[in-house]
């Protein structure tokens, strides 16, 4: 369906969706009901409570304080159908804690399935030498949480010896953000060390990845947001970098050191210090050799456990069994 503007001309998009969802779900006599977002909540809730369909509820990420009635009824659904729910599967541990706690579900299972690619997503092992400059990679959604102003300045620090390639999107609180990269690259003197690619496919992500060496997660270390905080294993991000056969520059906290730093997949940095950024760049660069070791590792850790297909084995299981029984 298209987007459709803020109105009453949305509300009424809003229930034309719920109706061709309930509508689907009983003509194709559906076993489970699959809902991903707080959205979808309303026409889940209404398909399990009055149609007596099995949802399960998979929250990529945690929504925000209700801002409307609208949100607020969306948030009330979402309490009521965790609460009811037989399955519900969030991307990290301690998100799900806290989901357990804020809609008091209990005892009815909840998975943690991590957002890792597909097999078929996993590249071959990567055996050529390093180029001259090191290349560092990043892709997705390009804000200022996720690509701190002090990477540019390390950058600059650094002068001729890395480049930064961004491929992504800018969202409605981001609009802006590329041509400010642009603008602040010029005023560094770096505007030939920093590329912006603009959007691509997700089909076309792994050919771009596997052109750099590094890839970046550098969400801050001090926020609010529960979706920035508790990010490791919900962030697709460096799961597709390892994909690639890249090496990680991560965030220097406690949760993604344990995940990817202590297995050897790649270092850590204080993403508001351009010294700290500039020190572990460095890091690699004095160690050339260590950056397609680090990214083999990784790939093959994908290739072998974080995959879409082994972490959302024990999910697949259950809703197999409850069918057959």
């Amino acid at each position: 369906m298209r987007y459709c503007p803020p109105g009453w001309k949305q509300k009424f998009h809003f229930s034309t969706y719920m109706l061709w969802a309930v509508f689907w779900a009983l003509v194709w006599r559906a076993d489970w009901v699959y809902a991903s977002d707080v959205f979808a909540c309303p026409a889940a809730l209404f398909l399990h409570v009055l149609c007596r369909k099995r949802v399960l509820y998979h929250e990529h990420d945690t929504p925000s304080a209700p801002s409307s009635r609208f949100i607020r009824l969306c948030l009330w659904c979402r309490a009521l159908l965790a609460r009811r729910a037989p399955v519900c599967v969030i991307p990290n541990g301690q998100r799900a804690a806290a989901f357990a706690t804020t809609t008091q579900r209990q005892q009815l299972p909840t998975f943690v399935v991590r957002n890792c690619p597909r097999q078929s997503e996993v590249g071959p092992a990567r055996h050529a030498q390093l180029q001259e400059r090191l290349h560092l990679y990043f892709h997705g959604n390009l804000n200022r949480n996720m690509l701190p102003l002090q990477l540019l300045d390390a950058i600059s620090i650094l002068r001729g010896q890395v480049e930064l390639h961004l491929v992504g999107y800018e969202t409605i609180g981001s609009r802006g953000f590329t041509e400010w990269v642009r603008e602040r690259s010029r005023a560094l003197g770096i505007e030939t060390y920093v590329h912006c690619h603009g959007p691509m496919s997700r089909g076309d992500l792994p050919q771009a990845a596997r052109g750099a060496d590094i890839g970046l997660a550098l969400p801050p270390l001090a926020t609010s947001n529960d979706n920035l905080r508790y990010l490791v294993g919900a962030s697709n991000k460096p799961f597709d970098y390892l994909a690639a056969g890249l090496a990680l520059l991560v965030t220097d906290s406690p949760a993604w050191r344990e995940m990817y730093v202590r297995p050897g997949y790649g270092i850590a940095c204080d993403p508001g210090s351009a010294q700290s950024i500039r020190d572990a760049v460095q890091w690699y660069l004095d160690n050339r050799h260590m950056v397609r070791h680090m990214g083999e590792q990784g790939r093959r850790r994908i290739a072998s456990e974080w995959n879409y297909e082994m972490q959302f084995t024990p999910v697949l299981e259950y809703l197999e069994r409850s069918v057959s029984n």
